[in-house]
């Protein structure tokens, strides 16, 4: 009787730990932005740069308006946040994009955002997952108006044009790259001198987490009124040329 509790207290720790190595195996934290091989602390920010590596498209399908910006830039003193533990790496910055035409009635129209340009309001990114799972999800960020709801106001300028001006509002979500290829929660790549965010077609939910806790945000932009989706890729840089990434543990 005596072996069999033994065996049995035995059992119960060998449960105990494996719980433990599971739980220790999915406790990923964030994701953080590691520098030079350190996490990135709560407090501590790094500048960062930007540039577009493909041409960022703000199109609403029920109206069939669409907007093409060829650059994109960020405001001086743009940055990303460290954070500890489990909570999410972030990033500030004011978006200035150029090179912007479109916003006609139909196709080909003479009508473009004023002086070619568009600059957003204040905006807040925070790094999440596409999944609850942690493990094997991707590495996604959030973007949406420090304050308020509205991202932009777009004046237009021109003949035909579809309105005079248009709010963006809402949010949208991006994919987190490295030379074009997806970040998967446990297989980061190293760091690099240039990260990349691309967005896609279509709303998309993202799990952030704070304090341990996940919480899901669904994505969701709109101009002239209803539904729109944007589309583009960025190239982003610490202003210091240091290496930099997106890291779960």
């Amino acid at each position: 009787m005596k072996s069999m509790r033994m065996m049995g207290i035995a059992l119960v720790a060998l449960f105990t730990i494996s719980a433990v190595i599971a739980v220790a195996a999915q406790g990923t934290e964030g994701p953080f932005w590691k520098v030079n091989g350190s996490r990135l602390a709560a407090g501590q920010v790094a500048l960062i740069l930007a540039s577009a590596k493909k041409t960022f498209t703000l199109q609403n399908p029920v109206s069939k308006v669409k907007i093409e910006c060829s650059a994109f830039n960020l405001s001086e003193h743009s940055t990303i946040n460290g954070s500890s533990g489990a909570n999410a790496g972030t990033s500030k910055e004011v978006i200035e994009y150029s090179g912007c035409t479109g916003g006609a009635k139909e196709e080909g129209e003479n009508c473009k955002p004023q002086s070619g340009k568009i600059t957003t309001t204040l905006v807040t990114n925070t790094l999440g997952y596409s999944r609850d799972t942690k493990i094997g999800s991707l590495v996604l960020v959030l973007f949406k108006p420090s304050v308020g709801s509205t991202f932009t106001t777009i004046t237009f300028e021109g003949t035909n044009c579809f309105a005079a001006s248009t709010a963006v509002t809402g949010s949208t979500i991006g994919e987190a790259t490295v030379n074009g290829k997806f970040i998967h929660v446990g297989s980061e790549p190293a760091e690099e001198l240039s990260g990349q965010v691309r967005f896609i077609k279509g709303n998309k939910s993202i799990l952030v987490e704070n304090g341990g806790t996940l919480t899901n945000f669904k994505s969701g932009l709109t101009a002239f009124g209803t539904a729109a989706s944007l589309e583009g890729e960025a190239l982003i840089d610490l202003s210091n040329g240091n290496k930099w990434g997106v890291f779960t543990a």
